[in-house]
């Protein structure tokens, strides 16, 4: 079998409360719960999954992890060379223009992980022309990689994330060079996980990387790897007669034990401070009795860019031996080939721990200056020693000088990943800045750098503008021109350093909304030839340094009387501000008798007792549906708020009952300590988002019927529903059925209603606390979404993504919001996907009965673990395997997988509300053709007549 050959260069507030929000929400991948390992085992080039029959790890293939390249599993020499490694026998090549390729990986943010890549080019390509080409970790150049036709290379590096995105990125370094890659392995880092101080304090303070230069075991006589190393890391035998090994007067012999050894060496967690396994440990070499040296030279180079970092490990395998037997003086010399020793520069001494223990001795800052690339450990015993020296393993691990670049800032990276997506950019990978920006846009020369150009003009784009634009706030030009997007523009608001906007000659529609007024630094704004209506802002034209064109084209848009109105204004002449100034005198004195009526009849009016009853109560367009109501008709309605039905973020919600027998909901809040605002502003606010909550109909949102402004109180008033919520369902808190058919109908109903807040209204809704208790169920068990505009009423600006402090309920919160505050409709289908797994395993989303003791998983977690074994029926809830008929299978898996694919941790890999909705209708069909289900969907209550609370 061929040798692998080695040649590495080198949380949302309180901690606590993270833990809890995020239970379900580890920030990795789907594919990493293959296994109880937690490694993310990627065959490059592999069409599907398969488990290591040497190891019996996992390996998944690389699709979901980039989109560009061509597979390749013809690779000949992969079968003789490397058999005991099958990712071996597949490649991904990337033989396009582009100067980056790049892989993207969910991490934890701040993290330590370990990336091993490995290459073999095995002459795929019949041209035997092994590549070079550079590695790229996030933004950071970290390996040249130079391949051969029959040998395979491999890294591994240990570094500290920087965001919840992680890039592993191939950069062609010349036309002729095609870059390649085999496998890559992510994992957790055993070195930083069990030493965190130390390595904090040699890698992690000034983000540097630590990469591997050798790995061996003394005396072994295989590979060792998983399971017998549990981390997965690659041991070479290593022999007597080794090459690493200067001989000496004194003959090596091998030493082997099947003893178990003992680690004294514990940090404050009562974990190993340096892991080793024990099949490295059993065995060694060591010299004769005497006085002879044994001398290791070790394999280092680049010292100018990296610090070597060695690592020794010792354990006594005579059980002869005592504390004296065998007492090490090991010397750090510099090689030369001229003159060897040329300088003794450092002295330890360890002494022998005993018969089968084990111990190590590693070399960090206080011997940087000692060791080059021609480092060499002399070991002799010391003069009270009676045996020779011993050595078991050794690792030498490089750290750099240089800590990682700074990678884009985190708001811009997830803007641009959900751009991409919406826009079909997704050829483009990678950090959108760094080491190479991507064509289209530019970057600041901050640290880290932001977006500061987007210039996508004439990229044959089609779709609707992605809101994700407004995430990046310190954009100054967006070029979108000559292209063919659709739809209404999104809120840009946020976008205040924009100075350039180019939208021409594209099939935009809708109004020009007024928040372009408040782009205040726009100097340049093209609209011409889209299908904008409406009147043109009139704060927009007034603008004094803005350039606007609108013509041609907008022929329903008006307010303006030029194809381009400029901001400069001509002078006028002298006559002509001699008239106007006449003329404004006149309209002056006009305006000020006006005011001073205006004044006198304002306070006849306010006397009015009339007005003094119903001043709290400005009326809404009645278009709208939402009822105004006096607190005196609430109060009856509710008997003095008696029945108090559930508790939420507004306030407490009360049953109420019209005299014409309506049955409501009554949400109350104090309106006057709203958010601390004052109660003019706070009762403005109000009927502004009443004004737009009651407009939003649909059959699957719990309709807001009627509202109430009080001095004291601000009360909103929903339809009641019946039959409580799904929550109440799960839980058993409510009568009537609740099998699999039900589920499926309530599933497809809430779908429905949430996805019509994400795509029917304008602008959209982001309702932010989808949970079980927030899907009710009417008396015909319809199901509808609850609570769908109270983000709004909690004090939160509306656009369709928003940066806010984290709320939200524990066990639904998105993982990727709850790292980076950055809200968007793909939060709502994470929390939707927890709902989804509710619904199929009966199970809570975070299970509380462990937390104080032995943490359990949350239900996402579990789900996953779970379904390991591939058994659809282990996760179901009882209900649901005894529904009559029987669910059927392919439905429950689509339902499984598409809850799975919504609570993916990024995002960018979580599907819309829209194709969520076609995967549910498809699994209701799926049922269908299996057991009709008729009118099913509709819940078989003998009473149902239970007052349900409402969303909580």
């Amino acid at each position: 079998m061929g040798r692998l050959t080695q040649c590495s260069l080198s949380s949302c507030g309180p901690v606590a409360f993270v833990v809890l929000l995020c239970t379900c929400s580890v920030i990795v991948p789907v594919a990493w719960a293959q296994d109880q390992t937690g490694f993310l085992n990627i065959d490059c080039g592999a069409s599907k999954s398969y488990v290591d029959q040497v190891t019996g790890l996992t390996w998944v293939p690389d699709v979901p992890y980039t989109t560009t390249g061509i597979n390749e599993d013809n690779i000949p020499l992969a079968k003789s060379n490397y058999s005991q490694y099958p990712e071996y026998s597949t490649l991904r090549y990337f033989n396009d223009s582009r100067a980056k390729n790049c892989y993207s990986f969910g991490v934890a943010k701040n993290t330590a992980y370990m990336l091993r890549t490995t290459f073999f080019y095995g002459n795929y390509d019949n041209a035997l022309k092994p590549p070079s080409f550079k590695l790229v970790i996030d933004a950071s150049v970290v390996e040249d990689v130079v391949t051969s036709a029959d040998a395979g290379v491999e890294f591994e590096h240990t570094y500290l994330t920087q965001g919840n995105l992680t890039f592993l990125c191939l950069v062609r370094t010349s036309n002729s060079s095609t870059p390649f890659i085999s496998g890559i392995t992510l994992k957790p880092s055993p070195y930083i996980s069990f030493n965190y101080d130390l390595f904090n304090t040699y890698v992690l303070t000034d983000q540097k990387f630590m990469s591997i230069r050798t790995r061996v075991n003394f005396g072994g006589t295989d590979v060792i790897r998983f399971p017998k190393d549990p981390y997965d890391r690659y041991w070479y035998p290593e022999g007597v007669d080794s090459a690493y090994l200067k001989k000496t007067i004194s003959p090596l012999k091998r030493l082997s034990t099947t003893t178990q050894i003992v680690d004294d060496n514990y940090n404050m967690f009562n974990r190993s401070i340096f892991p080793a396994p024990q099949v490295v440990l059993q065995t060694a070499v060591a010299t004769e009795h005497g006085t002879f040296t044994c001398n290791f030279l070790s394999p280092l180079k680049d010292a100018t860019v990296t610090i070597p970092f060695p690592i020794l490990h010792f354990a006594e395998l005579d059980p002869a031996a005592n504390y004296t037997s065998r007492v090490l003086v090991i010397q750090i010399w510099q090689y030369s080939p001229a003159n060897w020793p040329t300088e003794n520069t450092f002295n330890v001494t360890p002494t022998s721990p005993g018969p089968y223990h084990w111990d190590y001795w590693w070399f960090g800052a206080q011997t940087d200056s000692a060791l080059g690339p021609n480092t060499v450990f002399n070991m002799e015993p010391a003069p009270v020693s009676a045996w020779g020296p011993i050595l078991n393993a050794l690792e030498v691990f490089a750290v750099s000088t240089d800590p990682a670049v700074a990678k884009t800032v985190d708001r811009d990276v997830f803007a641009i990943e959900n751009i991409k997506l919406g826009l079909n950019l997704t050829e483009w990978t990678g950090d959108p800045c760094l080491p190479y920006p991507h064509p289209w846009l530019s970057c600041s020369d901050d640290v880290p750098p932001h977006i500061t150009v987007v210039n996508l003009a004439g990229y044959q784009l089609v779709g609707t503008f992605p809101p994700d634009f407004s995430n990046l706030v310190g954009l100054t030009s967006l070029l979108l021109d000559n292209n063919e997007l659709t739809g209404t523009l999104p809120d840009l608001s946020y976008m205040t350093n924009l100075v350039i906007l180019r939208l021409q000659n594209n099939n935009l529609s809708g109004v020009l909304p007024g928040w372009l007024a408040s782009l205040t630094h726009l100097t340049e704004l093209s609209v011409q030839n889209n299908n904008f209506s409406g009147s043109i802002p009139p704060a927009l034209l007034s603008l004094n340094t803005l350039q606007f064109t609108y013509n041609p084209g907008n022929p329903l848009l008006t307010g303006g009387n030029n194809d381009t109105i400029s901001s400069s204004k001509s002078s006028s002449s002298n006559t002509g501000a001699v008239i106007g100034g006449i003329v404004g005198g006149v309209l002056g004195a006009a305006l000020v008798l006006g005011i001073l009526i205006c004044l006198y009849c304002r306070k006849i009016r306010k006397e009015s007792p009339a007005f003094q009853r119903r001043k709290s109560l400005p009326e809404i367009g009645t278009s709208a549906g939402a009822k105004a109501y006096t607190l005196a008709e609430v109060i009856a309605a509710t008997s003095n708020f008696k029945t108090e039905i559930g508790k939420g973020g507004f306030g407490p919600v009360f049953y109420g009952r019209f005299p014409d027998g309506q049955e409501v909901g009554v949400k109350v809040s104090d309106g006057s300590s709203r958010h601390g605002r004052g109660q003019s502003q706070g009762a403005k606010e109000f009927f502004n988002e009443v004004d737009v909550l009651s407009r939003v109909r649909h059959k699957n949102l719990v309709a807001l019927v009627g509202y109430c402004q009080d001095d004291r109180k601000q009360i909103l008033i929903y339809e009641y529903m019946h039959n409580g919520s799904v929550h109440d369902q799960l839980r058993g808190k409510s009568v009537g059925a609740f099998d699999w058919k039900t589920r499926l109908h309530v599933a497809l109903c809430a779908a429905q209603g949430l996805e019509y807040l994400h795509t029917g209204c304008s602008p959209s809704f982001i309702h932010r606390d989808i949970k079980s208790s927030n899907i009710l169920i009417s008396a015909k068990g319809e199901a509808k979404v609850a609570d769908f505009g109270l983000t709004k009423l909690m004090g939160e600006d509306d656009p369709s993504h928003v940066t806010t402090f984290v709320k939200g309920t524990a066990g639904y919160l998105d993982p990727e919001y709850c790292n980076t505050e950055f809200l968007s409709t793909k939060s709502d289908i994470y929390s939707f996907g927890v709902v989804l797994l509710e619904l199929l395993t009966g199970r809570p989303p975070i299970d509380r009965s462990g937390l104080n003791q032995n943490p359990k998983p949350g239900i996402c977690d579990w789900t996953r673990s779970t379904l390991e074994d591939g058994n659809i029926d282990a996760i179901l809830a009882p209900e649901v395997r005894a529904s009559k008929p029987r669910p059927n299978t392919e439905a429950l898996w689509k339902v499984t997988e598409i809850a799975l694919q919504c609570v993916e941790p990024l995002s960018m890999y979580r599907p819309t509300m829209t194709v969520v909705l076609q995967e549910l209708h498809q699994a209701i069909g799926m049922q269908e053709a299996a057991s009709p289900m008729g009118s099913s969907g509709v819940f078989a209550y003998s009473g149902g007549s239970e007052l349900g609370p409402m969303a909580r």
